[in-house]
């Protein structure tokens, strides 16, 4: 900050550094001038250039494989594509152990147990986290404690429900991101899950004025989009929910990490939330039925699961009886999933839509009965 917070201005001062390392004919000046770009690029809008500047760098100076293969492990986690995002990481993890970086070790780890998290293998992250925070006491990094609390909360949202966090621990543990834009969407959607309601409004307000333009377009954006679309379709924020639809509208097939890698899935499930609380039923399960199968697709179990069970709700309220026969078997399909991995907030949700959808049978067997 300030100009990271601004991708315009990022984008111009980085440029001008490239250019003006290209005229000195420096391949060293050169290389660090992209790895200095790769901040502005690493947005949904700029894939390609993204991994053409990386492809460069490591022409320039091999060296530099560590900072560009975890570059490229995120932008390709973005972008959807995980076997080059894996094959990225193995190269990564290569890159560490052979120059014996500690540090960079114990991100290479903290990523594959991130990867088990996705998975829905939370025992064996939840393990493997733990040694990582004594590693991370052990080498003195200072970031360790911060590391802690975002894993405690993913869990705790799959598991238990966000109820469980401290707010103030949260706060406090991050307080040195709360002038981050995407880091106050993570605020709002906390304050939204520990049912505060008039807080979570009041800092949604904050963050939709002028069309959420403040929101920086870097790797976090789609996921602090993602988080905000929730927040609106909680609300009932028809008004925001149409802007917040519009600004995600081109990205479907995209994933949502932010920048610590965490994710919430397919940018279309969210597009789904956002069209069934605009009306917009048939868009809604076009996206929900293309987020069902991006979310396996990445090996996203958790949040495969729960779009599994937005589908089966919405087609749930369907007067066409195949329509809520495929919404008992999703349904079903969830709360088996949920079980499974202990995912009691889900398992709680899944159950409150099969009363519904039983209900709703038994009124149309009743009605039919009547006449």
């Amino acid at each position: 900050p300030p100009y990271s917070l601004s991708t315009d201005q990022s984008h111009v001062l980085s440029e001008r550094s490239v250019t003006l390392a290209r005229e000195s004919g420096h391949s060293g000046d050169l290389a660090q001038a992209l790895i200095s770009r790769l901040h502005v690029l690493s947005g949904p809008d700029h894939f390609d250039e993204f991994l053409a500047a990386t492809d460069e760098i490591l022409r320039l100076d091999p060296n530099c494989a560590v900072e560009v293969e975890i570059a490229r492990y995120c932008t390709l986690v973005h972008k959807g594509d995980i076997p080059a995002a894996e094959a990225a990481l193995e190269r990564y993890g290569r890159a560490v152990r052979s120059l014996r970086r500690p540090e960079a070790m114990w991100h290479h780890e903290r990523l594959i147990a991130l990867r088990a998290l996705h998975a829905g293998e939370f025992d064996r992250a939840d393990a493997r986290f733990h040694e990582l925070f004594v590693q991370a006491r052990r080498l003195r990094l200072p970031y360790g404690g911060i590391h802690a609390m975002m894993h405690a909360s993913a869990v705790a949202y799959e598991r238990h429900g966000l109820e469980a966090i401290s707010g103030s621990a949260w706060r406090g543990e991050l307080d040195w991101a709360s002038s981050i834009p995407s880091f106050q969407a993570h605020w709002v959607r906390f304050l939204m899950e520990s049912r505060r309601r008039d807080d979570a409004r009041q800092a949604f307000e904050a963050l939709a004025q002028d069309g959420f333009t403040t929101i920086t377009r870097d790797v976090g954006y789609l996921n602090a989009l993602a988080h905000l679309s929730l927040v609106a379709v909680w609300l009932e924020d028809h008004e925001r929910a149409r802007v917040l639809y519009e600004l995600l509208r081109p990205y479907p097939n995209h994933n949502t990490p932010n920048g610590f890698n965490y994710s919430v899935g397919s940018v279309s499930f969210f597009l789904g939330q956002l069209a069934r609380l605009l009306g917009q039923t048939r868009a809604a399960v076009r996206h929900f039925e293309d987020a069902v199968a991006m979310n396996q697709r990445l090996g996203m179990v958790p949040q495969w699961a729960r779009t599994l069970a937005a589908l089966g709700d919405l087609l749930a309220e369907s007067p066409r009886s195949q329509d809520r026969h495929q919404a008992a078997g999703l349904l079903a399909e969830a709360a088996e999933t949920a079980s499974r991995l202990d995912m009691a907030p889900l398992s709680a949700e899944v159950a409150r839509s099969q009363v519904r959808l039983a209900q709703s049978v038994a009124d149309r067997q009743a009605v039919r009965a009547r006449g």
